[in-house]
């Protein structure tokens, strides 16, 4: 993967341009330390494999049933139950009721403490 291209109009004191770090290089002696930096190698292992990665192709759909499938088996292992989701959910609606009634109008940094 070419990394440096020729230099831009609006910097004529620059002989190239490395796409990969937008790094403006004077001169070929400049281009040749830039990409061997420790910073040049990792933004190019980067863009590499961001390049790979966009080259996969899309999961099949037997690919995302299996997918799918584990997850849930993992979140029926794992995971909470519906009672206990539904408990939870109804303690967040309480605590927002509590939060609406005692601080509804109340100055940001007040004592929180003192109505729970």
């Amino acid at each position: 993967m070419i990394s440096l291209t020729l230099k831009r109009p609006e910097y004529p004191n620059y002989q190239y341009l490395c796409k990969v770090c937008s790094v403006h290089i004077e001169n070929v002696h400049g281009a040749y330390k830039h990409i061997k930096e420790k910073r040049h190698k990792k933004n190019m292992t980067e863009k590499q494999e961001e390049t790979e990665l966009r080259a996969l192709p899309a999961p099949s759909a037997g690919q995302l049933r299996a997918v799918d499938a584990a997850v849930m088996e993992m979140a029926r292992q794992q995971g909470i139950s519906e009672q206990d989701f539904e408990e939870r959910a109804s303690v967040v609606a309480r605590m927002e009721e509590v939060i609406k009634t005692h601080l509804s109008g109340r100055a940001p940094g007040g004592d929180i403490i003192s109505w729970l």
